[in-house]
């Protein structure tokens, strides 16, 4: 199962919606205060591997950020879901929709929700082996992105045939007709995730990203540990990259790859906070705090930036952490079930 965890107003918990869900609230222009389903989740979610404890763990939020934005709710959306056999692992993307596009958030939903399950299934049906080379994951998140290009046109389409229909919620007319002829509807950022465990019960880390946003790893390998960024939001090249209707645009999309040992945290980030701390930081305080708890870090990190940077943090704020870190052992617990299984 595909989750999508949005927070669509400054107050709420939460917001899980199913996958497909929103469109037709968006083709209805209806609020994003419209949003139902509620729900706190305040765990990290373990997922069992094929060598046992420790379980391979995802602390995964996003937030509307501070209460006194310009924004009627979060532009930003995250989705995850466990890879399917042969594959052992998880995959987590993470986008941002850009603030003056109409349906940006929605935008945001569609190209997360679209790259779980498209690079679920496209791994599954043309991989044969458990560890999918650079390569290979290279061509289906190139894939993805065409994939996600095309739903994007084919409702740009809809919208463009009537745009009196679709005016969404706090849009003059004039500045929409504007977007819809320059097809900047539902633009947004991505970033992808793959965590894939080898049969001698390695990781193996796969990230592909279009436009900001930031993403560091630390890893153990053969005793000896180090910590790598990815990309930051300082590269000036991916700052006016994007994800839209318009496939005569380039969006860039850019691929890493990294062996992460058994012992490692991958630490991703919209923009809102990534300009306000230091990915590094980030992931030295998951170690520090994963040992022995079951809270969600990513939700905890993002409480605490709110309260203790408020005059850095001014924006949607997006944070997923997933690693597999042992500590002492006497502290660790037994995997639970994902919540949306129980």
């Amino acid at each position: 199962m595909i989750v999508n965890v949005i927070n669509p107003r400054p107050n709420c918990p939460a917001c899980v919606v199913p996958p497909g869900e929103g469109f037709e609230r968006l083709l209805r222009s209806e609020a994003p205060e419209a949003l139902k389903e509620l729900l706190v989740e305040e765990e990290a979610i373990l997922f069992d591997t094929q060598t046992g404890t420790p379980p391979l763990r995802l602390d995964i939020c996003t937030d509307f950020g501070p209460p006194d934005q310009d924004k009627l709710g979060n532009q930003d959306a995250v989705a995850f879901a466990p890879l399917q056999p042969p594959f052992h692992g998880v995959l987590v993307a993470l986008a941002d929709g850009v603030s003056n596009s109409p349906y940006s958030e929605f935008g945001a939903r569609l190209a997360v929700q679209t790259s779980v399950s498209f690079i679920q299934r496209q791994l599954t049906e043309r991989t044969c082996h458990s560890t999918p080379s650079p390569d290979q994951f290279q061509r289906v998140f190139d894939q993805t992105i065409d994939e996600i290009r095309k739903k994007f046109f084919l409702l740009w389409s809809r919208v463009a045939q009537s745009p009196g229909d679709f005016l969404p919620f706090g849009w003059r007319p004039s500045v929409f007709l504007r977007a819809v002829q320059a097809k900047e509807l539902f633009l947004t950022t991505l970033i992808v995730v793959a965590v894939v465990e080898t049969e001698n019960g390695q990781y193996h880390g796969y990230y592909a990203h279009v436009g900001d946003g930031a993403l560091s790893f630390w890893r153990t390998r053969d005793g000896a540990s180090d910590a790598v960024n990815a990309f930051t939001c300082s590269e000036a090249t991916i700052l006016e990259a994007f994800l839209g209707p318009d496939v005569e645009r380039g969006c860039f999309p850019r691929c890493f790859h990294s062996p992460l040992g058994d012992e490692f945290a991958v630490c991703a980030a919209t923009d809102g906070i990534a300009r306000a701390v230091p990915l590094p930081d980030l992931l030295a305080f998951w170690r520090e705090q994963v040992p022995g708890t079951r809270a969600n870090l990513a939700r905890v990190q993002i409480a605490r930036l709110k309260q203790e940077r408020p005059d850095q943090v001014a924006d949607n704020l997006s944070l997923a952490f997933v690693g597999r870190f042992p500590g002492p052992k006497s502290r660790l617990q037994e995997p639970q079930p994902p919540w949306w299984s129980r």
